[in-house]
């Protein structure tokens, strides 16, 4: 509860670019970055674990040599035989390749969201997950009115039928 990191596994150092001896009695406060140790959702996260109220979440890090590395985690708190909270058990799992595949995502959907040509896509029950902006130009609805609606019953008279009858009449053919 002191901020002292005491023990990690080799997974956790790998996956912060840490040994044992680089961790070892430092504050745990070295994975988070400055702007963040500062602010009160770092004091209020720490009073909580403190409280014993046990956090979780997806976690920004720090690594060495200041890599971003990207954690879902679980804070626990420990008591003693009085209930009073002693140490905190943390379970976390290096999840930057997955944000970084979002971030990478998020960038190609922009690009696509710019394009005057009209790309929408939508989930095989026709709910629609993407709607750029040449289609709001084309089928007069915003992004905002498109996402989530069905494709079907917003143009309906565009797409009379949900694909799926089209398949299964041409199927019986």
């Amino acid at each position: 509860l002191d901020d002292r990191s005491i023990q990690a596994n080799d997974n956790y150092l790998r996956a912060f670019g840490y040994a044992h001896a680089d961790l070892e009695g430092k504050a745990h406060s070295v994975f988070v970055n400055e702007e963040e140790k500062r602010s009160a959702g770092y004091k209020d996260f720490w009073d909580n674990l403190r409280a014993c109220s046990f956090q979780s979440g997806e976690f920004k890090r720090v690594g060495k040599n200041g890599r971003e590395v990207w954690i879902s985690a679980t804070y626990n708190p420990i008591l003693d035989k009085n209930g009073v909270v002693t140490k905190v058990v943390k379970f976390a799992t290096d999840i930057t390749p997955g944000k970084q595949a979002e971030e990478e995502l998020r960038e190609k959907a922009n690009l696509l969201d710019l394009s005057h040509d009209t790309i929408m896509m939508r989930d095989l029950s026709g709910k629609i997950l993407f709607w750029n902006t040449g289609a709001e130009e084309m089928y007069g609805y915003s992004k905002e009115e498109a996402l989530g609606s069905n494709v079907y019953t917003l143009l309906g008279t565009v797409f009379p039928k949900p694909l799926a009858e089209i398949e299964a009449e041409l199927m019986e053919k």
